[in-house]
């Protein structure tokens, strides 16, 4: 992966961290959390993460019917959803 590409993906996850840091809703949630005498600790992680596409039409991943790929079937098998 080269530098430019890497370098967009760790402003990918910078962007992230500043909207979750900076959301209206996620601080007042908080707040209201701190106010019921208890400490918030907001543990997110985000791997913004690129593959390269190929370079010939019609060589991508093969769809089934139902619109996924075999590797949209393992993701979802990690996470414990069955499609």
């Amino acid at each position: 992966m080269d530098e430019k590409v890497k370098g967009l993906l760790q402003e990918l996850g910078d962007v992230i961290n500043e909207t979750v840091t900076a959301s209206p809703r996620i601080a007042s949630v908080m707040t209201a959390i701190k106010n019921s005498g208890y400490e918030v600790f907001l543990i997110l992680e985000a791997n913004p993460a690129a593959d390269k596409r190929s370079a010939r039409p019609g060589t991508g991943k093969k769809r089934t019917m139902d619109g996924f790929t075999d590797d949209d079937r393992q993701f979802l098998k990690r996470l414990r959803i069955k499609c």
